[in-house]
């Protein structure tokens, strides 16, 4: 039976070009190249760091060579110092690298982490992280990394599985994953390989011997946790457990034939085996594009040491490559685009940054030469060299040559790592095209972003900006999107990370107010932001009249020193540049006009710390260019104030849909809950999965536009800790122990994602059909027992019709006492049946993401019986979701208790009186179980409360096991 087809289905929603753009990473006849190291601008200067970065990769290097099994090492890499510093160390000025898009990134200690290293991981099992984090105290002080993490060089090779190959960790996280218990009842440590050998120590209790009877079936104290033994181990797998093991050299491997001391442990109760489906670290590794297909094979011998190149943080380039066709004369589509880039000068572009401006129709010109952005002065001269009017083809290979002899006339005298942001309209029909300039473009190492101004611009442009890294946005031109003004705040917003004076987006929406009527609403100004807000009014027709007041009720109109008019872009600007008042701001908008009118607001501020970013919402998508059928993406949003996630926020994203009058703007909830798209519980990373593509006319190719919005509607939104992957410390006592969250009260934000873009190939689903499967369950879980009346509650966290979507119709949850038995062979592992269940409802599941509890009674095997659980949710149509992860659970009797029979016990024993009673007199089978079935729920109530409470009454899996024997 394959488990994996829905899971692999999934894997094929990315590429290693996705829209979070970072630095791409080559490998070639095994070694990697083009590796980025990145310091953060805060970290004072120091060569010893760098030098620590040349040692700490060189023995990386090495291991990894060791670990790949001679197939793969680092061979260039690229350390990227900041502006800050001074230019002793360099070897040459950076062009296309920077900070937002490294690789590895040098920087401040998390606040929840310290200086533990770790690899932000927000897709699926297979697909390369973010970026691995490293603090300059973890580099340059040895002695203590050393003594916490073991081998700076093998902390890497760890973090490199998570960073490049998409592997998840394989010692345990949560507080039940560190025991376990194998296929014939006894206890074993969450480890990989089962090879490793070592002790069971209880760290609530001064580290004392943790007792275990094999054979009991019960799991150690919850304080109970296994130390490996660092010298003169066995097992010699792997990275993702133990990288500070002397003995450990290999990654886990699933060959039953090979190595046994580095053999995967399908058992262990840990993140690997929950998110790949119980593969192993090599079966993952040997599917991505490093190794598929024999990629990379094994050489010996080869020279590892990396070669390493200094560059020096070089100022953001852009340029502006407008369309000034004939075709932008309708819609308004001109005066739109300049609308945006004025307000994208004047507001949005950022003090020492240079920007340049080009224009094209038959051919192109260039109309501002790069100049650096330094006040008011600058900005105004830029703008007055925007475009007059349009006419004239299309060549949207001229106003691209033209960027490029932009970038090389300005700084550095060179094209590459400059970014040209070409927005245009049409279909080119005029030469050199985008083939034509293709290549001179990525041979210069530029980098383009593009924005589709209408249905029925180039169906290239996507596919362009994939080329060079760039960004692709699409603006509709429906009455609800907001995607112009978004792109222009996009390019801006994604590459200058580290400044505290870039501004966020709060709000961005249109509304459709009528004739001589007033439209009202509300923005939130959180602690974390302030340090200067700008709201823009945007009308269509006439001027609009804005009132905006204050949270303290200070009221700001037109007469106001705040208040601007910019007829020329048909603008309201309302601009507070002092600290802005932290609470709600309401505006009312009245339209005079005797028309209805579109308006479209926009709300921007900067943080109110120089020295931290504020809360930010960024987006990103799994693929910007579809080519799977039936189409879907993976939206992702990450909510962070500086490192620390942003938990318990609603958040939602709106998908702009081709033929808007037929096909409505979509709304899904993102999650952040560890299911379907979501790969980590309270990370701050919302996730879910879009379907709901449509078959539309479009005159090319097919396009849609996200947006995401953020608040605190349901008033849980806090800063808190979260579980990011890392190494495991060989100090326990480093592990960060969950404080209470800070809530952050009601804010807002919104952030675009970019354009979607449906190859033409792609098939869709028939009118009536249902092609997409229920998402797999990946957080099935036991929560208590009861070896008495023979029940185990269960809980997980429901899944939705169509992957994480929606509601399915019902689940198929099934049981055996070997692993293998339901894992391997679900269809024929015992079936539980809503008769079977004594509370919750196996035909009636709950919408996605809510949680789900099934308390289930089950007919007792004998004292320790090791039972294993697996479920699938299944849609109306019959499509089946994947096999869930396995839980597991022994029925063993209670301790027990001390000072008599508590309160809840007596009841018990009372009701057992009546039960017998009802025996007697009650004859009729049916009627027996049905009342016996009633008992067990009121006691199952009971023990789910003292569950909570924690009293351990009734909980075989509380007691104390002795030391581990290997």
């Amino acid at each position: 039976m394959n488990h994996l087809h829905l899971f692999c289905l999934g894997i094929l929603l990315s590429s290693y070009l996705v829209t979070s753009q970072r630095n791409t990473i080559h490998v070639q006849n095994n070694a990697y190249s083009n590796l980025l190291i990145a310091i953060h601008e805060s970290i004072p200067e120091d060569p010893y760091l760098v030098q620590r970065i040349k040692e700490v990769y060189t023995s990386a290097s090495s291991h990894l060579y060791a670990a790949s099994e001679n197939r793969v090492y680092f061979k260039n890499i690229t350390i990227l110092i900041p502006k800050t510093w001074s230019n002793n160390l360099t070897d040459e000025a950076a062009t296309t690298e920077r900070f937002c898009i490294a690789n590895t990134v040098v920087d401040q200690p998390n606040p929840d982490y310290g200086d533990s290293p770790y690899v932000k991981q927000i897709r699926p099992c297979g697909e390369p992280g973010e970026y691995m984090h490293l603090t300059s105290n973890y580099l340059t002080d040895v002695d203590n990394s050393e003594y916490i993490w073991g081998d700076s060089g093998k902390v890497v090779v760890h973090e490199w599985g998570h960073l490049r190959w998409g592997l998840f960790d394989e010692y345990p996280i949560d507080d039940d994953e560190h025991f376990y218990l194998d296929e014939k009842g006894r206890v074993e440590a969450t480890r990989c390989s089962v090879e490793i050998t070592g002790r069971s120590l209880n760290i609530d209790k001064n580290y004392a011997k943790c007792n275990k009877n094999p054979n009991s079936g019960v799991l150690p104290e919850p304080g109970c946790r296994f130390f490996p033994d660092l010298k003169n181990n066995k097992g010699t797998g792997s990275y993702m457990f133990g990288n500070y093991i002397d003995s450990v050299v290999h990654f886990c491997h699933g060959d039953q034939n090979k190595d046994k001391y580095s053999l995967h442990n399908k058992l262990a109760t840990n993140k690997q085996n929950k998110q790949c489906v119980y593969r192993s670290a090599w079966e993952v590794m040997e599917g991505t594009p490093d190794f598929i297909e024999n990629n990379n094979p094994p050489v010996l011998g080869l020279d590892t040491e990396p070669f390493f190149r200094i560059v020096q943080e070089t100022p953001l380039r852009i340029v502006l490559v407008l369309d000034v066709s004939g075709s932008m004369s309708s819609m308004n589509r001109f005066d739109l685009m300049i609308q945006a880039s004025v307000k994208y000068i004047r507001y949005t572009v950022v003090d020492g940054m240079y920007l340049g401006i080009v224009d094209f129709s038959t051919t192109a010109s260039t109309l501002a030469p790069m100049t650096l952005i330094d006040g008011t002065d600058s900005r105004e001269q830029l703008v007055a060299a925007l475009p007059p009017a349009p006419g004239g083809g299309t060549c949207i290979g001229c106003g691209l040559l033209e960027g490029i002899d932009v970038l090389e006339a300005g700084p550095g005298a060179t094209a590459a790592g400059g970014i040209l942001f070409l927005v245009t309209d049409g279909e080119e029909n005029v030469e050199p095209s985008i083939k034509n300039v293709t290549g001179v473009l990525l041979e210069k190492e530029v980098v383009v972003d593009t924005l589709a101004f209408s249905a029925s611009a180039d169906d290239q442009l996507t596919d362009l900006s994939q080329q060079t890294n760039g960004l692709s946005f699409y603006y509709s031109e429906s009455t609800e999107s907001t995607g112009l003004h978004d792109a222009f705040s996009a390019t801006i917003t994604t590459r200058v990370c580290t400044d505290s004076e870039t501004s966020i987006q709060l709000i961005s929406y249109k509304n459709s107010v009528t004739a001589t009527t007033e439209h009202s609403d509300y923005v939130f100004i959180d602690s974390t932001i302030g340090g200067g807000t700008t709201f823009f009014f945007f009308w269509q027709t006439e001027e609009v009249e804005v009132t905006l007041v204050s949270p303290s009720g200070t009221t700001i109109t037109k007469g106001s020193p705040e208040y601007k008019v910019e007829n020329a872009t048909k603008t309201v600007v309302i601009e507070i540049e002092s600290q802005t008042e932290v609470g709600r701001w309401e505006y009312t908008v009245l339209n005079p006009s005797a028309s209805d009118q579109i308006i479209e607001v926009s709300i921007e501020s900067k943080s109110s710390d120089p020295n931290s970013p504020g809360i930010q919402l960024t987006t990103t998508l799994s693929n910007t260019l579809i080519t799977q059928s039936p189409p879907m993406v993976a939206i992702y949003a990450n909510l962070f104030n500086g490192y620390s996630p942003v938990t318990g926020a609603t958040v939602t994203a709106i998908i702009d849909r081709p033929e808007p009058t037929l096909n409505p703007p979509v709304e899904i909830p993102l999650f952040d809950n560890g299911v379907g798209a979501d790969i980590t519980k309270n990370d701050g990373v919302y996730s879910g999965y879009f379907v709901d593509f449509v078959q539309a006319t479009c005159p090319t190719s097919c396009r849609y536009s996200v947006q995401v919005k953020a608040d605190d509607k349901d008033g849980n939104a806090a800063i808190s800790t979260s579980s990011q992957s890392g190494a495991y410390p060989i100090d326990l006592s480093v592990l960060p122990t969950p404080g209470d969250p800070s809530p952050v009260g009601d804010f807002n934000r919104v952030s675009t994602g970019g354009a979607l873009q449906v190859n033409d190939s792609v098939e869709y689903a028939p009118p009536g059909s249902d092609l997409f499967s229920p998402g797999r369950i990946s957080d099935l879980k036991v929560v208590a027992t009861s070896y008495e009346d023979e029940v185990i509650v269960l809980q997980w966290t429901a899944t939705g019709d169509d992957l994480d979507q929606g509601t399915a119709h019902h689940y198929d949850l099934r049981y055996a006492t070997t692993f293998s038995g339901v894992f391997d062979s679900f269809e024929t592992a015992s079936n539980i049946t809503d008769d079977d269940v004594i509370d919750g409802n196996l035909t009636s599941p709950l919408t996605a993401s809510r949680t789900e509890t099934m308390s289930v009674l089950l007919e007792s095997l004998g004292t320790g019986t090791t039972y294993y659980f697996a479920i699938k949710a299944i849609d109306e149509v019959g499509n089946e979701g994947a096999i869930s992860n396995i839980a597991q659970s022994t029925l063993v009797p209670p301790l027990p208790v001390e000072g008599g029979l508590e309160t809840w016990e007596i009841v018990l024993i009372a009701l057992g009186c009546v039960l017998a009673t009802g025996i007697i007199i009650v004859v009729a089978v049916g009627t027996v179980s049905h009342y016996k079935k009633s008992a067990h729920s009121n006691k199952v109530q009971t023990m789910e409360a003292a569950e909570t409470k924690k009293s351990g009454i009734d909980n075989p899996q509380t007691i104390q096991v002795e030391d581990l024997e290997q």
